[in-house]
């Protein structure tokens, strides 16, 4: 399984990008003291971010799908890590934001071609070692929390020391795959296109469910990564119930996504998601509801191992539809995240500041009945040995 260890390269970085995702979920209360926000401003981060994403989208998206996927990547990797420093050390909200939006250009283009990264390094067994990835993203993620208490709980010194971990595994990443590094920084020039590549990808049948799917999944993930933190630290006495329910939100995507790399190929893929995104409304919907600690942690955790399959389901079901040019592929899915990022952490801030954020995360769980429909009514187009013989 392992005769190829190239690939195992890009997951150093990807867990550096996840230990972003949870700390900055994790340093929301200090960041909304230290620079006077409301949760609505809070959300604006998220949403300045997700311009950052889209423009690598589409960079990714008509041009990088073209270029050197490890050479790009490796040079976004140095690029995020300086990032992170310079957010550590800065004190001014303008220049926050103009952070914001850059981190979310070059973290996902780090994030989406590190799919490309493992198809072109990993000519075999490629679901297991994207479902790893994706897996070893959440587990790094389990530990974000507690590595920031670990550093004394500042968000400066957090982020500063993320940035050398980021500088480490992108120097890493660079040696290994040196003779990669080395190639033609141009290597597919068929792959270039204008934004109408991604209309003539959005005709091909079962892929507008995918993304669409991904944009209501990730609603509900990324909402409660930013606002669960807040929302424990009033609901409970206990200093680290915040720690300790991010930190179990992270875990159930570990459990969900390595229990689906294992078993990937021996599933319905959108039949599985659909029964198992609708037990998860139920787990979250719980977990908002209960008076306890220790069962609003567990209900995180199941909630999330329930669909935590969602994101690395659909990337693999998006190369089979267009194996020639994963790259682009793994970007339209990629544009559901980026509009739910956009639209999410705003939305639900300003519910959270009229209405209370327990309400407010109530109904964010409501986000995954379109999950539960979409794949259902997709089963179709996905679930039959058909698939794979219509792709392209």
């Amino acid at each position: 399984m392992f005769k190829n260890k190239k690939q195992l390269l890009v997951y150093p970085p990807m867990m550096a990008l996840a230990l972003y995702t949870t700390l900055l979920g994790y340093m929301v209360p200090q960041l909304k003291e230290v620079f006077s926000l409301n949760y609505a401003q809070v959300g604006l981060f998220a949403t300045l971010q997700a311009v950052g994403m889209a423009v690598s989208l589409v960079l990714c998206f008509c041009i990088f799908s073209a270029f050197n996927a490890i050479k790009i990547s490796g040079i976004s990797m140095i690029a995020f890590a300086l990032l992170m420093v310079l957010f550590g050390i800065n004190s001014y909200i303008i220049i926050a934001y103009v952070l914001f939006f850059v981190i979310g250009l070059v973290q996902n283009t780090i994030d989406a071609l590190s799919n490309t990264v493992i198809s072109e390094t990993a000519k075999h067994s490629v679901s297991f070692y994207l479902g790893l990835m994706h897996g070893l993203w959440a587990f790094a993620g389990v530990l974000g929390p507690f590595l920031a208490i670990a550093l004394g709980g500042s968000y400066r010194v957090t982020f500063i020391w993320l940035g050398v971990f980021m500088a480490v595994t992108a120097v890493l990443f660079i040696a290994g795959l040196w003779q990669h590094m080395k190639m033609p920084m141009i290597q597919n020039k068929q792959n270039v296109g204008g934004l109408g590549k991604i209309f003539r990808l959005l005709k091909i049948k079962g892929m507008p469910a995918l993304v669409l799917i991904n944009l209501f999944s990730c609603f509900v993930q990324n909402t409660y990564i930013i606002f669960i933190v807040s929302y424990i630290n009033k609901a409970f006495s206990f200093a680290l119930g915040g720690a300790v329910v991010l930190a179990c939100l992270f875990l159930g995507l570990l459990i969900g996504r390595t229990l689906f790399s294992l078993f990937a190929t021996k599933i319905p893929v959108l039949k599985t998601m659909a029964i198992s995104n609708a037990v998860a409304i139920l787990a979250f919907a719980g977990m908002m509801l209960s008076q306890s600690l220790a069962l609003t942690a567990v209900l995180a955790c199941v909630g999330c191992t329930l669909a935590a399959m969602n994101f690395p389901a659909l990337v693999l079901e998006s190369h089979k539809l267009v194996p020639d040019d994963v790259s682009a592929a793994s970007s339209l899915i990629y544009f559901g995240l980026v509009i739910a990022i956009f639209a999410a952490p705003p939305f639900i801030g300003w519910i959270g500041d009229s209405l209370g954020l327990q309400t407010a995360l109530i109904i964010t769980a409501a986000g995954l009945i379109p999950v539960v429909l979409l794949a259902a009514k997709s089963i179709k187009y996905f679930d039959t040995p058909q698939i794979d013989k219509s792709a392209a």
